[in-house]
């Protein structure tokens, strides 16, 4: 068990080191040549890693690498997405439209969702009852905000909604949004 737990602290130190050579820069002939002018060599041995050694090891840290990046942006990305909620939130609160729609913005690019790239097929709306749709939401509040809007933010988020609506299709079809810019 101690020989074991050696060769896992061995293994361990070695790959923290090639890690820092590797992050320099360097490849992987010149990470065997430093570890060697360092005097960090298989203990086993006596002798340099070998090539194949130090390309486990970086292929080792790149995969942990990917790992930790994707676990990164993942947590950033719903930590960021739940700001931008409590943004909108407190921004309806105050029936700051500007900050909505920028808002919405954020959200829209941070989850990589371009209205350019959207196709919407929805029903025209003398349809929508009769295919058992209702207005969104939205439309309600976006109704309200721009009764008790001040001239410039009814303008300002009427400038918004006419470019977002001018990417958007509408087809008459049943409701859906496909990313791919095709219709399902």
């Amino acid at each position: 068990m101690a020989l074991n737990s050696s060769k896992k602290t061995v293994i361990k130190h070695r790959r923290e080191a090639v890690a820092k050579l590797r992050l320099r820069g360097l490849t992987q002939r010149e990470i065997v040549d430093k570890l060697t002018r360092e005097g960090l060599v298989n203990p086993e041995t006596g002798q340099s890693y070998s090539i194949g050694t130090i390309n486990a090891d970086v292929q080792t840290l790149e995969t942990e690498w990917r790992k930790q990046a994707s676990a990164d942006t993942a947590a950033l990305k719903g930590r960021t997405l739940a700001e931008l909620h409590e943004v909108k939130r407190a921004a309806w609160e105050e029936n700051q439209l500007t900050t909505v729609l920028r808002a919405i913005d954020q959200e829209v690019h941070l989850m990589g969702l371009d209205v350019r790239n959207l196709r919407i097929a929805a029903p025209p709306p003398e349809m929508a009852s009769s295919v058992g749709q209702h207005p969104h939401p939205l439309d309600e509040q976006l109704r309200m905000a721009m009764n008790h809007a001040s001239d410039e933010e009814r303008s300002a988020l009427s400038e918004k909604l006419e470019s977002l609506l001018a990417d958007v299709t509408i087809l008459v079809a049943k409701p859906q949004i496909t990313p791919d810019n095709t219709s399902a």
